[in-house]
């Protein structure tokens, strides 16, 4: 992981349990109401204690504080090894994720910055192929 992506991740109240991945979004975090998306960047980490290959998740995401942004599209993401490698335990790698807003909600044309910490984001269907 990079320095500072590290420094984020040792620092963060997440729990890491075994056979999990944990999603920490980064410090870029934007809405762009010209393309209805909310794009950020992000870690994502393995908390299992084996090396793992190939994950897959679902991704359901909110706003704190902006309850009236509904999102369509939570989107399903997949990380193959081809272009992530290996992960070993309590290793990560940086990537970006967007998602969909619902495009009433069009409010003006420029780009709006999302503090990070009012993203909650939540896993599931997370799936992987352990490395023996």
């Amino acid at each position: 992981m990079y320095e500072k992506d590290l420094k984020k991740f040792n620092n963060t109240t997440q729990l890491i349990i075994d056979n999990s991945i944990t999603l920490l979004i980064g410090d870029y975090c934007y809405y762009n109401p010209t393309v209805n998306k909310l794009e950020c960047s992000a870690v994502v980490v393995n908390g299992t204690n084996t090396t793992i290959k190939d994950i897959n998740f679902e991704v359901n995401v909110k706003l704190k504080n902006q309850t009236d942004m509904t999102f369509i599209d939570n989107g399903m993401y997949s990380f193959i090894k081809n272009e992530v490698g290996e992960i070993k335990p309590n290793e990560g790698f940086p990537t970006g994720i967007a998602f969909l807003t619902d495009p009433s909600e069009k409010n003006g044309e420029d780009m709006i910055k999302i503090n990070p910490n009012d993203v909650v984001i939540q896993l599931k269907n997370i799936d992987y192929t352990v490395i023996k």
